[in-house]
């Protein structure tokens, strides 16, 4: 196959015409920087080949900004095969079409693309687009960028067509019927094995699932056997113990010997509470004995305290003698004190009296004059509140939401509207009737030269005559009076809402509404300026300067006369110097006082303590004579005995009590008690569930006996016996097919080696260019297997190669299918898309010898964006920009492939 001339416009980058002609049969470099539209013109190539031409998934052929509905991507492709000409042309989206020519012969629409689809050997999505599992031949030789290490998926893809070609070349090697043979063998195998693990499947793995399902049933029923047996014995002797236990009756001997343990138990019991009693007994005596201890105690203690009383009495009334004579001196210099600092202090007065009547004469001059300030501030302040309320008070009074007024006219227009049509549509009756004729339009009178228009059924009474009823003609009138009726009816409520008659009326409120509020805001400000704080602290601050006012002119006639400006000795008084003396006054006086109170506080203290030491000494002596006379100490020494007498008979019948609980152990009876009881219960309980028990197992065993389980299990038993023959002849089957099929395998591994041969041959011929004295192996399948570098070096396996050899021998690999296919006369195109982009330098010199070698026998579409690396192919490069019409090279735009 020769591709000659490629033409394409309207895709992708390209709005208007790309056109390639004159095409070398070898290879065709085309070059040009990332974004110039190589991977366009290789996308193209795809969708003029593997696309239908009706698909509407392809968005990706669109110029940006483009749209299916205005735009057809089209491709043109002349090309010569099997020495005849052919031309294909699609066109996809706005302008569907496909036209395929072949020696004059012209085909169109799905008949062309199956005619394409033979001759190249590729298929078609049945849905959407077309995927790689279509793309046969030329999806093993076009290579798309990013993806020339990949063949196993082009290798599966194309396989049918490669086996094809190698049976061609082989001739009666393959024209056997081993491999129907060994295909049905394989199919009847894997009826009955998993291919690969050889696990049962099929009627095997279903014969073997229900023979385990029938023998899973079978040993349930024989558990079922088993426990209906089990069931038959256990009721035999629930009866016998039953029987037993009615004869017995164990549960009233129980009870008998309960009452007898429960007899003991409470007398144990009493004893017990005897033995704490004691207890209590004992040591409430032991605390009595302590309490007349302490007393007797209490009594010595009490003799002699009073002796170290005297003592301390004798001390305080000489301690009371020394304070009295300090006292007396303390209170003579006291005095004298107090006379000076009241002469000094007489001074100080007359000298503040003068200083505060010259001040209180100056804050009398500044009270009046803010005062009257004030006053005038105030009643100006008055004028301009009550103005600011009578504007509020209109804000108020016309407030009204913008929105409810809006929805009034909104309503009223509606309501014109209405009324408007109404009266359009409405039937007209005019009256002319003579003045003695009396009529009336459904029973109101009506003039006699009237008109009158009607949008509901009506009746006319004419006096004299009858009545005549009218019905308006048009199906309109009655719903136009309907809504008439509702428009009237939202009116009324949007206006009641407003609290209004007419819109008319609110309109009017609104203005006032925005008039007082402006007004109010310029109220609002001259306030402000008048009464910054308000006209309630305006208030206060004038109440405050007549109250000022009134305490200074108070003050001022409370003070005593102006004296004439002189005291005692002739001098005038001077407030500092009467302060200074005063001053100095007071600290001889504090000084005094001080010490007066120290001596005060001394004779005070003296005298408490020879009070309370006399006190102490009187009470003492008191306690010790009264102790004395009424012989209580005697009497406290024999309540101690008697209280040691009585706490040691208290302990002696304690330990009797205990010893008489330790022989009849209280703790054993209340086990036996328990024990008995729980004895008792249990064996009534016993024969109760014995009794259940009994009737449960004859209800179980009756419906045991009418489910007939015993037949049921034979029956299981004969199915088991079938589907064991029929296990055992399945799997006989399957080993007899797998040995048939491994046998024949190996067979046909021979033949296979002997049909790759001749793809070996051409990969041993791309082989030796590339790695001289290496030899890549082939699977089944035809894809590469394991690369053998030579003697001495381990095979590696394709897949573990770099990505850069991998990409290389998938390259030499598709170059052997495309000779092989050709040989077998199916056309080939080799289109590499930006290959070997992971080569080095060295390898890369290699592969263009094989692609050089290979261009002798198939045409090649190389692009890529580094034409200096495919200097050594022998061909010039060609820049993709320079095929691009005059007239359509401002098109070419940006577009990401």
């Amino acid at each position: 196959m020769r591709v000659q001339r490629l033409r394409l416009s309207q895709i992708r980058r390209f709005r208007g015409t790309l056109e390639i002609p004159d095409l070398s049969p070898g290879i065709n470099l085309f070059c040009g920087p990332n974004e110039t539209g190589k991977s366009t013109i290789a996308r193209a190539i795809r969708a003029a080949f593997f696309e239908r031409y009706r698909s509407s998934v392809l968005e990706d052929l669109l110029p940006k900004g483009e749209v299916p509905t205005s735009c057809s991507p089209t491709v043109e492709i002349s090309f010569e095969s099997g020495g005849q000409q052919h031309t294909l042309l699609k066109t996809f989206f706005a302008k569907k079409r496909c036209a395929y020519t072949r020696d004059g012969d012209v085909l169109d629409g799905e008949e062309a693309e199956e005619a394409i689809s033979r001759l190249l050997g590729f298929g078609y999505a049945g849905k959407g687009a077309s995927k790689p599992e279509h793309w046969g031949i030329p999806g093993l030789l076009w290579i798309e960028q990013g993806d020339g290490h990949r063949i196993d998926e082009p290798v599966e893809s194309a396989a049918d067509y490669l086996r094809t070609a190698l049976e061609s070349t082989v001739g009666a090697v393959a024209s056997t019927a081993g491999d129907d043979v060994l295909a049905r063998l394989r199919e009847q195998r894997d009826q009955l094995l998993t291919p690969g693990t050889g696990r049962p499947r099929g009627a095997y793995q279903e014969t073997g699932r229900e023979l385990a399902e029938v023998r899973e049933l079978g040993a349930a029923l024989d558990v079922q056997i088993a426990a209906y047996r089990d069931d038959v014995d256990r009721l035999t002797g629930l009866r016998a113990q039953h029987d037993a236990d009615v004869k017995a009756r164990p549960w009233e001997v129980f009870k008998a010997k309960l009452e007898g343990a429960r007899q003991e138990l409470v007398a144990a019991e009493r004893l017990q509470g005897e033995h704490e009693q004691q207890l209590k007994n004992v040591s409430a005596s032991s605390t009595n004995r302590e309490l007349l201890a302490e007393r007797l105690r209490t009594f010595s203690d009490r003799r002699a305290m009073l002796a170290r009383r005297q003592e301390a009495l004798v001390a305080a009334k000489q301690a009371l003698e020394t304070a009295q004579a300090a006292a007396v001196q303390a209170e003579q210099r006291r005095d004298a004190a107090a006379r000076v600092s009241d002469e000094a202090r007489t001074r100080v007065a007359l000298a503040e009296a003068e200083e505060k009547r010259r001040t209180l004469n100056e804050r009398l001059d500044q009270a009046s004059s803010e005062a009257a300030r004030l006053e005038a501030a105030l009643a100006k302040a008055l004028e301009q509140a009550e103005e600011l309320a009578r504007h509020n008070a209109t804000v108020d009074a016309n407030r009204q939401s913008a929105a409810d007024v809006e929805a009034a006219v909104r309503a009223r227009d509606t309501l014109r509207e209405r009324e408007i049509l109404q009266s359009a549509a409405a039937t007209a009756i005019t009256f002319a009737l003579l003045p003695e004729i009396a009529a009336t339009l459904d029973g109101k009178p009506v003039d006699p030269n009237s008109e009158h228009r009607i949008t509901a059924t009506a009746r006319i009474q004419i006096e004299g005559v009858g009545s005549i009823g009218v019905r308006p003609g048009d199906s309109d009138v009655a719903d136009l009076a309907r809504q008439v009726e509702e428009a009237r009816a939202e009116a009324e409520r949007a206006l009641a809402k407003l609290g209004v008659a007419s819109v008319e009326e609110a309109r009017l409120r609104q203005d006032r509404f925005k008039q007082a509020q402006a007004d109010a805001k310029a109220a609002e400000a001259m306030l402000g300026l008048t009464a910054p704080q308000g006209v309630d602290k305006l208030r206060s601050a004038l109440a405050a300067a007549t109250q000022t006012r009134a305490e200074a002119a108070n003050q001022l006639q409370a003070l005593p006369a102006a004296p004439d400006g002189r005291v005692s000795g002739g001098h005038s008084v001077d407030l500092t110097e009467a302060r200074a003396a005063n001053t100095a006054a007071i600290e001889r006086l504090e000084q005094a006082s001080d010490a007066h109170l120290a001596a005060a506080k001394m004779l005070a203290t003296a005298q408490a303590g020879e009070q309370a030491a006399a006190a102490e000494v009187g009470k003492l002596r008191v306690a010790v004579d009264e102790a004395q006379s009424s012989h209580v100490e005697e009497h406290t020494q024999a309540l101690l005995a008697k209280a040691l007498a009585d706490q040691e008979a208290a302990k002696a019948q304690a330990a009797e009590l205990a010893k008489r609980i330790e022989q009849s152990q209280p703790d054993v009876l209340r086990q036996e008690v328990q024990r008995l009881q729980s004895s008792m219960e249990q064996s009534l309980a016993t024969h109760n569930q014995r009794g259940n028990s009994i009737a449960a197992l004859e209800a179980r065993l009756e419906v045991a006996g009418a489910n007939g389980i015993e037949e049921q299990r034979e029956e299981l038993r004969v199915r088991e016996q079938a589907l064991s023959r029929r296990l055992a002849e399945l799997q006989l089957r399957a080993k007899a097919l797998s040995l048939l099929v491994e046998r024949l395998e190996t067979k046909r591994q021979a033949l296979t080696a002997k049909l790759q041969a001749p793809l070996q041959a051409r990969l041993d011929h791309y082989m030796r260019l590339l790695f001289p004295g290496a030899r890549l192996g082939l699977q089944e399948d035809l894809t590469p297997a394991v690369l053998e570098r030579g003697v001495g070096t381990d095979a590696v396996d394709f897949g573990q190669l770099s990505h850069g050899a991998r990409e290389q021998i998938a390259l030499i690999s598709r170059l052997a299918y495309a000779d092989l296919l050709k040989e077998a006369g199916k056309p080939t195109l080799i289109l590499l898309d930006d290959a070997l982009v992971n080569t080095d330098s060295q390898r890369l010199d290699l592969m263009q010898r094989v692609l050089y070698d290979a261009a002798q026998r198939h045409q090649m579409l190389l692009f890529t964006c580094h034409p200096e690396r495919w200097a050594g192919l022998g061909v010039p490069a060609r820049e993709v920009a320079g095929f691009v019409r005059r007239d359509g090279a401002a098109n070419l735009e940006p577009h990401v492939a």
